[in-house]
């Protein structure tokens, strides 16, 4: 039963994860929800760290925040990166670097930033969005519901 139960947490989570735009995964790697999730599963670290997201109302642990970032870097196809920044730099590196005059690569409508995963402080504020919205799920049930400010 908590297995299961875990399966419909992480659902909802990633859920949260995409319609809040965390990862621009859809447009970049094409591995779409079903993707993530497979990822998501077989990754037993990453997914106490989504069951993490949301027990507290504004704070998301440093723990899972660096194995949400490790995700993220998998996700992008470096599983063994646990800093998005790296993974931004190696990513843009690798397409746009200029190996040589003759292979020189044109770039005609400019640098496609969709193709990056986000930066270290953009993620941090894309989970803390996330934990907000996994809070108020997880107290929706509470009768008033008493939320803190979305600010922070």
């Amino acid at each position: 039963m908590q297995q299961r139960w875990a399966m419909m947490l992480l659902v909802h989570y990633l859920h949260a994860t995409h319609s809040l735009e965390v990862i621009a995964l859809v447009h970049s790697s094409k591995k779409g929800k079903k993707g993530r999730l497979k990822l998501l599963c077989n990754n037993q670290i990453a997914v106490q760290a989504f069951l993490e997201v949301g027990t507290q109302a504004n704070v998301v642990s440093e723990s899972a925040a660096l194995e949400l970032e490790k995700f993220v870097c998998a996700m992008y196809g470096k599983p063994t990166f646990s800093n998005t920044n790296k993974v931004r730099y190696k990513i843009f590196k690798s397409q746009y670097e200029l190996q040589t005059p003759e292979k020189t690569k044109s770039v005609h409508n400019g640098v496609d930033f969709s193709l990056l995963p986000p930066c270290r402080t953009s993620l941090q504020k894309h989970c803390q969005r996330m934990n907000y919205q996994a809070y108020v799920w997880r107290h929706a049930h509470d009768a008033p519901m008493e939320l803190p400010s979305p600010d922070g």
